[in-house]
């Protein structure tokens, strides 16, 4: 007897008693979650409550009691790149952004008000004065009314000395008179004066009137008297004369007060003047950006690429105050290991890994690497994690019952080759095949042998030139069907090695097949690879996207560009495309269906260099050229059967904006439906609406109606005939 979907479905329920399954509710489906690092700080604002931090990741706030909030473009910014941070007298916090835009924060409310007005110009400092906010440019000032919200007029030209349409770096208001400092010396104007728009309505200090360099930073009053940070030192002016403070380090960072003191910050160290002598403040600066001071009194200061630091009076030393982030924003590769840890490489950083909740270094300055420009990380079948560095070999983490384990191989040990020197050693990219040996490119390794592999037992071999390699300018790496290695190279398009499964006989090596322009690649530049479950091997290069099988060389269009830098294949065998521009994401026969970019989504950058997949939550991590973003997918990992099917929050509470039923632990290809119970059809999810390990409801029937309280039961099927059944209690 030929059962309908109905009647198998309440045959189904014959015997089963109820059971409720309770679980966290999961983020909804495509949201995005940028991880960037905060370490690079271009300015601090302070107010009653603590501090406002811009950096080149987005925008921190440094509460009085130490705790750290993070604001990026997933929390609403136009964009995480910060020039300028002010808060103005009404508490709203100003920031300037790198492409001109200018974000208003509201800090109670937490709305953002975008203005545009300066769109494509530099923003370097901002100074408040009642309804006026004046804005230094990179083409000079500008005034910006807060009660109308317009601009009011621009200032460029500054003055007779000054070059017109010249960036102003920072600004000072005293009294009525507005301070701008330039590369090309001081401006000043009287704001009462008609019309600043007139160069006669500007006066100017050089270097002519006695100041030390043109290159003003910033210019603060001490004790009555006007100090002026330049490149060459501190000047003030004394009985109509400058005189200069010359320092070691000559360059003058910035300036502020602090009980009753001048402090200057110099690149790495920070020194305060009472008057008639100095002292220095604390020990351990490493190259100083900015420094403040709040309104408790406390002294801030910001460093290029070390994140905040406060004066602790009772150690005499500078506190880090580390915001929970990735320590670069150059992001190389990714990999989750075993536990489900995210491993990112990055040129600017390290090594960072992030358990979910929190972010952990890894970098030359801990002692962990002998660089911090690393280009690839695997995860062996030992959980081992293996770290490609530019110049310095491969790194090995390995964990152990007292600690963490840092092995590396380089030319000291003569595991790998030196380039243009023996001592640099270039890792390229690290892979690890079906069986753990783990490959690694020796790019332009002296001795020939530029694709190395490690046995699971340790044991280590290569492939040279003289075994056939066309060249040591190799790229990437990844492991095709029948056991093959794909090698990616820089001009000569892909080699295959083919060793027969016999890792250490060359007698059956064949290294003669490959691909190049005259077999149909778009270019010979290939940057990325990624076999699929189907058998088709994707090749990426700077000029577009082509895919082998079966011998057969094809390509596809409809990308958002040509220009790929990664690809990477998930738990459903999706194909995702990074390029220079944003992300194409094809289905699983290839063919795109999605585009992200940063005008369309919440994508940190349009330039992806990464994916890493998380076969549990299906979220994906994107790496790019400014920072990490994670997008939450359906295409979670399948199970082998439905026995692990769950579904949660149950009971389901149907409230507006409220978390949607997750029925998760789908097997390959399920079918879904929600009954009533006793068996009515009220919600049937069609193949394409299921297209990965889980799927979600919305309390709503096919019609889109919302469904009354009650039982109701979930069907799970499959093609093969495997069923499974839930039930949920609705409540409306």
């Amino acid at each position: 007897m030929k059962y309908s979907d109905r009647q198998k479905g309440t045959a189904l329920l014959l015997g089963l008693s109820v059971l409720f399954l309770t679980g966290a509710a999961h983020g909804q489906l495509w949201q995005w979650k940028t991880y960037t690092s905060t370490r690079e700080i271009r300015q601090i604002a302070a107010d009653s409550g603590g501090v406002w931090v811009g950096t080149s990741g987005g925008l921190n706030r440094v509460s009085s009691d130490g705790s750290v909030t993070t604001y990026t473009n997933t929390e609403g910014l136009s964009s995480n790149d910060i020039r300028a941070v002010e808060v103005d007298d009404a508490g709203r916090v100003w920031l300037g952004l790198s492409n001109g835009l200018i974000d208003v924060l509201d800090p109670a409310s937490g709305e953002i008000h975008t203005i545009s007005d300066y769109q494509g110009m530099e923003i370097y400092d901002f100074a408040e004065k009642g309804d006026s906010m004046y804005v230094a440019l990179s083409l000079g000032v500008s005034l910006y009314r807060i009660d109308r919200r317009e601009v009011k007029e621009t200032y460029k030209n500054l003055g007779a000395a000054l070059p017109v349409e010249v960036p102003v770096r920072s600004l000072a208001l005293r009294g009525d008179t507005l301070w701008a400092c330039t590369d090309f010396g001081l401006a000043f104007a009287d704001l009462h004066l008609p019309n600043l728009q007139a160069p006669e309505s500007w006066r100017n200090v050089t270097t002519a009137d006695g100041l030390p360099d043109d290159r003003t930073h910033q210019i603060l009053w001490f004790g009555g008297r006007p100090y002026v940070a330049t490149e060459k030192g501190l000047a003030t002016q004394t009985g109509g004369q400058w005189r200069v403070f010359a320092f070691a380090e000559n360059v003058v960072v910035g300036l502020t007060t602090w009980q009753g003191k001048l402090v200057v910050a110099l690149p790495y160290r920070i020194e305060a003047y009472d008057g008639s002598q100095w002292h220095s403040v604390g020990q351990d600066v490493r190259k100083c950006s900015y420094l403040t001071t709040d309104a408790q009194g406390s002294l801030w200061i910001g460093r290029e690429m070390d994140g905040l630091a406060v004066y602790d009076q009772g150690t005499q030393r500078w506190r880090d105050v580390r915001a929970n982030c990735p320590a670069g924003n150059v992001i190389t590769d990714l990999a989750i290991d075993q536990d489900g840890v995210l491993w990112c490489a990055s040129r600017d950083g390290g090594v960072f890994s992030f358990d979910g909740q929190h972010w952990s270094v890894y970098d030359a300055r801990g002692g962990y690497l002998p660089t911090d420009v690393i280009l690839a990380v695997a995860v062996d079948h030992a959980n081992r994690k293996w770290f490609a560095t530019q110049g310095r070999g491969a790194v090995v983490f390995t964990e152990t019952d007292t600690g963490l384990a840092v092995t590396l191989h380089s030319e000291a040990d003569g595991t790998l080759a030196g380039s243009v020197t023996p001592s640099y050693v270039i890792v390229n990219d690290i892979g690890v095949d079906s069986d753990g040996n783990v490959w690694l490119l020796n790019r332009f390794a002296s001795n020939g042998n530029a694709v190395a592999f490690m046995t699971p037992d340790g044991k280590w071999g290569y492939f040279s030139l003289v075994d056939g390699l066309k060249t040591t300018a190799v790229v990437t790496i990844a492991f095709g069907p029948a056991g093959r290695k794909w090698i990616g190279t820089d001009q000569d398009g892909v080699q295959v090695i083919d060793d027969a499964g016999t890792l250490f006989s060359k007698e059956d090596d064949d290294l003669s097949q490959g691909l190049t322009i005259t077999d149909g690649l778009k270019s010979n530049r290939v940057r990325a690879i990624a076999p699929d479950e189907n058998g088709v091997v994707w090749i990426g290069t700077d000029k577009g996207l082509n895919y082998w099988y079966a011998g057969d060389v094809g390509e596809r269009w409809g990308l958002i560009s040509d220009d790929i830098y990664a690809i990477g294949v998930d738990p459903q065998n999706n194909k995702w495309i990074g390029t220079g521009s944003g992300i194409t994401l094809l289905d699983p026969d290839g063919y795109p269906v999605r585009h992200f970019t940063t005008q369309n989504s919440h994508l940190v950058s349009d330039h992806v260099q990464a994916f890493a997949f998380d076969p549990v939550s299906g979220d994906v991590y994107i790496g790019t050229s400014h920072g990490l973003s994670r997008l939450s997918t359906p295409y979670t990992a399948p199970k082998e059967n439905l026995s692990e099917v769950l579904i949660y929050p149950n009971p389901y509470v149907l409230t507006a904006g409220g978390p949607k039923l997750t029925i998760t632990n789908l097997a390959r290809q399920s079918r879904v439906r929600i009954l009533t119970e006793d068996g009515r059809l009220v919600r049937n999810f069609l193949p394409g609406e299921v297209p990965g390990g889980r799927v979600f409801w919305d309390g709503k029937n096919d019609r889109g109606q919302l469904v009354s309280s009650g039982i109701y039961l979930v069907l799970v099927t499959t093609e093969s005939g495997e069923s499974a059944i839930r039930k949920v209690a609705v409540i409306r």
